[in-house]
């Protein structure tokens, strides 16, 4: 499965900071009104992951989310996650400290008559990301581990 996301050092920085602060985390990529397709970090137990929603990879422990309408979009490329200084309001926890997460993509080639990857979600339970709050996560459906 090829990786979708990967994680800038300041990116990553940034993450274990807020980890270190708020407790396990999660990432989302809605691609909504409000936030268009800012990454979206938020404490674990504070977002349940929808049925639709389509896990990514796995970021130095953290989940890594996508709408299920914007992975049609997203299954050929790669996002790099970095961070910005500034920004406005955001839901997002890292907005607090007037730094934002930002998305850049890179399109990758498909072979021939291959349809997307698509990661689906599934009935295997988020666990301890969501500290035992009700909700599913994909994986890719070879190995037989969601983690």
């Amino acid at each position: 499965m090829p990786t979708h996301v990967e994680f800038t050092p300041r990116a990553l920085a940034l993450a274990k900071t807020l980890r270190e602060r708020f407790g396990p985390l999660i990432f989302h990529l809605s691609g909504g009104c409000c936030e268009g397709t800012a990454p979206m970090c938020f404490r674990a137990r504070d977002f349940l992951v929808g049925p639709l929603d389509v896990w990514l990879d796995d970021i130095d422990g953290t989940p890594f989310y996508v709408a299920s309408a914007q992975f049609d979009y997203l299954a050929d490329t790669l996002l790099t996650i970095d961070v910005t200084d500034g920004g406005g309001d955001s839901f997002s926890l890292e907005a607090a400290d007037g730094q934002r997460f930002t998305a850049r993509s890179t399109t990758r080639a498909r072979p021939r008559g291959a349809a997307p990857t698509r990661r689906t979600v599934d009935d295997v339970a988020v666990g301890a990301e969501t500290n035992g709050r009700a909700g599913s996560r994909g994986h890719d459906g070879g190995s037989g581990d969601a983690s």
